[in-house]
This record gives C-alpha cells, sequence and structure tokens, in this order.
C-alpha cells in the first residue's frame, strides 16, 4: 500500500478518534417512560455526578472517561507518527497497541450504563440504557481500531512480489 494512501487511513483514524471524544458530550443514558412507550434521554451528569448544596444526588463514573479520551490520544500520536518517518519498524508496534487501546475503549464507553448503577446501586430494576454519546463513541472506536489494524497489517506491493515469482 502506498505510503499516501496509508497516511490518508492513518488521518481517518484520527478523525475517527476526535468524534468518538466529541460524542462523550452527547446524551449518555436514556430512561424510558413506560406510559408514553418512548426513551427520553436522562438529565444526569453519568460522568462526574451531581450534587446540590453539597448533597450528592447521584454519584458519578470516571472510568468512561477513560474510554473517551483514549480514542483522541490516539488520534494525535498517529498524525504524529505521519510526519516522523523515521519511526520505521516501530509504529508497527505502536499501531498494535492503539489498535488494543481503540477496542478496549470502545468496550469502557459501552459499559457507561452498568458503571452508573453500581456507582449508584441501583440495581437492574430501573430502566436505562446507553445513549447516542457511548454507541457512537464505541463505534468510531472499534471502525477505528479495525482501520488501523489493516493499515498496519496489509501487505505492501513490494512484500507481495514474492508470491508471484
Amino acid at each position: 500500500m502506498k505510503t499516501y494512501v496509508k497516511n490518508i487511513l492513518c488521518y481517518l483514524v484520527a478523525l475517527l478518534g476526535l468524534l468518538a471524544f466529541i460524542a462523550m458530550f452527547s446524551t449518555p443514558l436514556e430512561t424510558y417512560d413506560e406510559v408514553k412507550e418512548v426513551w427520553y434521554a436522562y438529565k444526569v451528569k453519568a460522568y462526574v455526578g451531581e450534587a446540590v448544596n453539597n448533597i450528592k444526588i447521584y454519584n458519578g463514573s470516571a472510568l468512561p472517561i477513560v474510554g473517551f479520551v483514549t480514542p483522541l490520544v490516539c488520534g494525535l500520536i498517529l498524525i504524529i507518527e505521519s510526519f516522523q518517518p523515521s519511526w520505521g519498524k516501530k509504529a508497527s508496534v505502536i499501531n498494535t497497541i492503539m489498535v488494543v487501546l481503540f477496542f478496549v475503549s470502545s468496550i469502557l464507553v459501552l459499559l457507561t450504563k452498568e458503571l452508573f448503577l453500581n456507582a449508584n446501586n441501583l440495581g437492574e430494576n430501573i430502566y436505562i440504557r446507553n445513549g447516542t454519546g457511548p454507541v457512537f463513541s464505541a463505534i468510531c472506536s472499534a471502525l477505528s481500531g479495525l482501520i488501523l489494524l489493516f493499515v498496519t497489517y496489509f501487505p505492501s506491493k513490494s512484500q507481495m512480489e514474492y508470491i508471484q515469482k
């Protein structure tokens, strides 16, 4: 694969990492209204918690924040990597580590509901699901991991010549 195609795909991965981070500011949780039979945005600060007059209303779960920030950091490293051709063989090791981080971050953001329920001891009797933020972020992170895996391990034309001989 040509170098510029790899760079374009790396920039696409970095863009998806940025989108995964921006999704943190979208709806984290949704609640079900049994009367109207629709899902509504659950007005709660699921990541940092909420307190009024120093009385805790909800505890937050900070672990999904790590899942939102990790794709952004990996995307920035990929942009830096595209300008550093001297990294050479180290780039495949770095990319493999970032692929693992992308997949782990997608799992962390999908655990937003469970971590929020666990932090507040609410159990499973409340109808809550992940909102658009964690779902979109998980999709972007997983897609970033797949594209980066392809970019890292797809053989170039020079590596495929010995097969044709």
